[in-house]
């Protein structure tokens, strides 16, 4: 049950990354420039299709990339895995 609910907020999160990205018109490219690290735009691909998994220091520059503070990124995907939840729960 751990393992599947972790996939599910990870999807969460992923999506949200990729909204988040388009909706400030940026290409995986110019995220991955903002991000730093030595991070490139197959890097982001590979976070954004689940083939990559990011740690928590990931996380924090990955959100401050994009604009957002972590906790609003934290509390977007607990809102969007909530949202889900309640829809598997009423079809």
């Amino acid at each position: 049950m751990l393992k599947a609910q972790l996939r599910y907020e990870y999807q969460a999160f992923r999506e949200l990354m990729i909204d988040e990205r388009k909706q400030q018109g940026l290409t995986q490219t110019d995220l991955a420039k903002r991000i730093g690290l030595g991070m490139t735009q197959s890097d982001v691909s590979k976070i954004e299709r689940g083939e990559r998994r990011i740690d928590i220091v990931e996380f924090v520059v990955i959100s401050k990339a994009m604009g957002i503070d972590t906790h609003e990124m934290l509390t977007k995907v607990e809102k969007l895995v909530n949202k889900r939840g309640k829809k598997k729960r009423n079809p």
